[in-house]
């Protein structure tokens, strides 16, 4: 977010974060979670905890991921994409469609990639639980 006033940056990331943690598929991992944006800090309180370490590191990728799609969302489903550049020979030429190409690889892996995630802390805790799944 080169550019962007710091203070910007940080009104658009926090709006990413809660896009983030208000998505059932997310929320409902937890018992709690509070963020208080003046100290930059989240607490939270999983529903199926494991350790502190490896609860922090698994709410760490899930919200990396879901601000992720929260920032690419807006681009890929928008109508209006960045208007074709055609330059000379000694510029780069970019189409509009591998643009939006680019936005859909991108969307559709970090969306896969929070799924997975999500999805094999499931099993993994059943598996340790001795619940089969």
């Amino acid at each position: 977010m080169s550019g962007l006033k710091e203070s910007l940056a940080k009104e658009m990331m926090m709006g990413y974060l809660r896009s983030t943690i208000s998505k059932p598929m997310v929320r409902r991992m937890f018992s709690s979670i509070e963020i208080d944006e003046d100290v930059e800090e989240i607490d939270f309180e999983l529903r199926e905890p494991l350790d502190d370490d490896s609860d922090s590191n698994f709410v760490e990728e899930v919200l990396v991921l879901g601000m992720v799609l929260a920032w690419v969302d807006p681009k890929y489903h928008s109508t209006l994409l960045t208007a074709q550049f055609f330059g000379n020979s000694e510029q780069r030429y970019y189409s509009q469609s591998a643009h939006l190409s680019e936005l859909k690889a991108m969307y559709e892996k970090a969306q896969t990639d929070l799924r997975k995630i999500i999805r094999d802390r499931g099993y993994s805790l059943s598996y340790i639980n001795g619940v089969q799944p």
